[in-house]
């Protein structure tokens, strides 16, 4: 056998003064990789993170039917008309009496015009990785019957500055600076539905739910000097994200 290793230590815990993180730019005006591939099912795109884009102009008026999943924002002409997510209850502005929207599946249709542009920008939680749930984890745009161009957004995705547009969704990003390295839980304010990213390199999601309220970033991730942080928030609509030492006590063990 081996000689013993070394238990590393622990690292030490840093705070980071309050920050305020601007808007610099918008999701929707990035070069994306387009693809080609028919399908517009996540997995079928070997993508099974992240978002995707699809659009479509309308050729026909007429009622359309469409299966969504998972979380969804549908822009029609510019405008946006709904947002899905089935963690929450039914977002959306009002529906016509020939525009129906069933939640809990995201089962509906849409009565679109000749030359409407409807752009749908798909987003994933995650998926099972067990049980009979693997079946129906697929996600994306299920059923149909218009024909898409797809602009892939991986998690991995390097954001550029852009100029602001008038839609939700933004990048965020702010340069900070440590006298040391150690590791960091801190939490966010104003953020909706995002990835938060510490040299680049990908620390976590927050979705808005009750319950999440911070991230880890481990020491490993820091450098002394000049740091980075960005935040790609598909659902925000304000100009700064600020961030501030986590204040939630984690739970300790309970001994009876």
């Amino acid at each position: 056998m081996g000689g013993k290793s070394a238990i590393p230590d622990v690292p030490n815990k840093i705070n980071l003064q309050q920050l305020e993180v601007p808007r610099v730019g918008n999701i929707w005006n990035q070069e994306y990789q387009e693809s080609n591939h028919q399908s517009t099912i996540f997995e079928e795109l070997d993508q099974n993170q992240g978002q995707i884009i699809f659009s479509s102009k309308i050729q026909n008026s007429g009622i359309y039917h469409f299966s969504i999943k998972d979380y969804c924002q549908i822009y029609i002409n510019d405008k946006l008309m709904y947002v899905l997510d089935s963690a929450y209850s039914k977002r959306n502005n009002s529906v016509s009496e020939n525009q129906t929207i069933d939640i809990n599946i995201h089962n509906f249709q849409l009565n679109l015009t000749q030359d409407d542009l409807i752009e749908i920008l798909v987003d994933t939680y995650g998926h099972f990785n067990f049980g009979l749930e693997l079946n129906n984890a697929r996600k994306g745009i299920l059923i149909s019957e218009l024909k898409f161009k797809k602009k892939m957004i991986p998690v991995n995705f390097h954001f550029k500055e852009t100029l602001q547009q008038k839609r939700i969704g933004g990048l965020f990003k702010q340069k900070f600076e440590l006298n040391e390295t150690g590791d960091m839980s801190v939490q966010f304010g104003g953020i909706k539905r995002a990835q938060i990213y510490v040299n680049s390199q990908m620390v976590g999601k927050i979705y808005n739910l009750k319950g999440q309220k911070c991230v880890y970033i481990p020491k490993s991730m820091l450098q002394k000097g000049q740091n980075v942080i960005e935040i790609v928030d598909i659902e925000s609509d304000t100009q700064f994200i600020s961030i501030t030492d986590c204040k939630v006590k984690p739970r300790g063990l309970r001994v009876r």
